[in-house]
């Protein structure tokens, strides 16, 4: 099976701490951000257990956007909803694209 690698770059909100993850992701295999983060043991926010409902799992796009698939049309629903800026994706719904583009993220840790 083919594998692609990426390049995830975290900041964290918070703790204003930086992190760098070399991912490799399955061709093929559907994986989400939150996913990847829980995978690679990255504490994020996730009440809902991951199922794009309480948008506890927010991230930012600071760059890299190629890198992720487009909005599902409930996670745009959801982001309407959520209130959540242009720049935020809900990490439970977010998947990787087949881009070798790296990904640059925020975790927002602020209340909702």
């Amino acid at each position: 099976m083919l594998v692609s690698r990426k390049r995830l770059k975290i900041t964290e909100t918070f703790f204003q701490e930086e992190m760098t993850l070399e991912l490799e992701l399955k061709a093929g295999l559907k994986t989400t951000l939150l996913e990847a983060l829980n995978a690679n043991k990255v504490s994020i926010n996730q009440s809902c257990g991951g199922n794009g409902t309480c948008g506890t799992c927010r991230v930012e796009i600071v760059s890299g956007i190629n890198a992720v698939e487009q909005s599902s049309s409930y996670e745009q629903e959801q982001s309407i909803e959520l209130q959540l800026r242009a720049c935020q994706r809900l990490a439970c719904q977010t998947e990787f694209s087949s881009s070798t583009e790296d990904l640059h993220i925020k975790i927002v840790n602020e209340a909702i």
